[in-house]
């Protein structure tokens, strides 16, 4: 393993990788800003993460129910916090999509999900 990243680091592989997938990164940004056109979010350009404070009508955990139903695995904010001052917001990977296409679904199960109302979505 040390001998393939020696040569990586030699012959300009290790750039022409980190390029792609910053590249990557900042494509599947782009679809995200376009799903979550509307919603409050933050992200950095190149960055494999989006953070979605929620409505106030989700829990954390109601909004991680609901969107695993559909198909999706986030994480709540509570997972990162150190203290008591939890935000109120998920994490999407935007990297665990195994394509594109996968991820435009996936983002659009999640705005659809910020759009509706809590109380509907309760099990009885």
């Amino acid at each position: 393993m040390l001998a393939l990243v020696t040569r990586w680091l030699q012959d300009g592989s290790v750039d022409a990788i980190v390029a792609a997938i910053r590249e990557e990164a900042t494509a599947r940004q782009k679809l995200a800003a376009v799903a979550l056109a509307g919603h409050a979010y933050s992200a950095h350009p190149n960055g494999h993460h989006v953070w979605i404070p929620l409505p106030h009508i989700w829990s954390s955990a109601e909004f991680a129910s609901h969107v695993q139903r559909r198909g999706l695995a986030i994480v709540t904010a509570e997972t990162f916090s150190v203290d008591q001052r939890q935000p109120h917001a998920v994490r999407l990977s935007l990297g665990a999509a195994s394509n594109r296409p996968e991820l435009v679904r996936a983002l659009d199960i999640v705005a659809a999900a910020l759009k509706q109302s809590a109380a509907r979505t309760r099990v009885v």
